[in-house]
């Protein structure tokens, strides 16, 4: 079950149908997330399926954020999104791959699943740390989406290097340019490349076949659809990563 509508059932849609017909327009009723209602494989379990639904869209953005092999990375935050970044990535062939989060406990996690190093927000601000770092990072994810990290990560990208913004970000960032190269990227990712994220699934499948990418690593907590207030109350306390919910 996708996230969001906690329903037992769904309806379907066959966006490839519905191309080939010419009924893939918003007056036809076609919304853009029919293209990635695809089936899943039959050898694919349904928790693997369900996390896939935050997989996919993470892979489908490594396009827009120029992500290739080999690449140095820092992500700022080790919630769901920026541990499957981390996951992802190296399983897609990232280089160096460092995380920031204030939590010590996600850190450490973040570490489990391939981040080279952690490091608290007030680590990585110091000038020691920028002066070390030598604006060596390819590219910046911002897995929060807020302002203070763009800034943060002002200092240590390297020339022509890009921001990726993929937490949605409520304010409009300001941009101290002391404090970038005189050349860089910023990309904001506000909503799914839908073509890029169906095509996800292709790798996805392929790793999960190999034993390489796990939902395991990710849900921290399982309830039944009927203790669903106290799956919530857990998301509230933070203590989640990911909660399955069965029916």
């Amino acid at each position: 079950m996708p996230g969001g509508g906690f329903s037992e059932y769904v309806v379907v849609n066959d966006f490839e149908v519905l191309k080939e017909e010419g009924l893939a327009t918003p007056e036809q009723g076609c919304w853009d997330s029919f293209e990635i209602q695809n089936a899943v494989p039959a050898d694919i379990q349904p928790e693997e399926a369900v996390i896939a639904c935050t997989w996919r869209e993470i892979v489908g953005a490594f396009k827009d954020f120029r992500l290739e092999p080999g690449k140095k990375v820092m992500v700022f935050g080790a919630g769901p999104v920026g541990l499957s970044f981390v996951k992802l990535g190296k399983l897609f062939g990232l280089g160096q791959v460092d995380i920031v989060d204030m939590l010590p406990a996600k850190l450490e996690l973040a570490k489990k699943m391939g981040a080279d190093n952690g490091y608290t927000p007030a680590e990585i601000a110091t000038p020691e740390f920028i002066a070390a770092a030598n604006r060596s990072y390819d590219t910046i994810i911002d897995a929060v989406g807020l302002p203070s990290i763009v800034a943060s990560a002002l200092p240590l990208i390297k020339m022509a290097g890009d921001i990726c913004v993929y937490g949605v970000m409520t304010k409009n960032p300001t941009i101290d340019l002391d404090q970038a190269p005189y050349n860089f990227n910023l990309y904001i990712h506000r909503w799914p490349t839908r073509s890029e994220e169906k095509r996800a699934i292709i790798a996805l499948t392929q790793w999960i076949r190999e034993g390489r990418l796990s939902a395991s690593e990710f849900i921290s907590h399982r309830f039944q659809i009927d203790q669903i207030n106290e799956a919530l109350a857990a998301v509230k306390r933070n203590e989640v990563i990911k909660t399955v919910l069965t029916f």
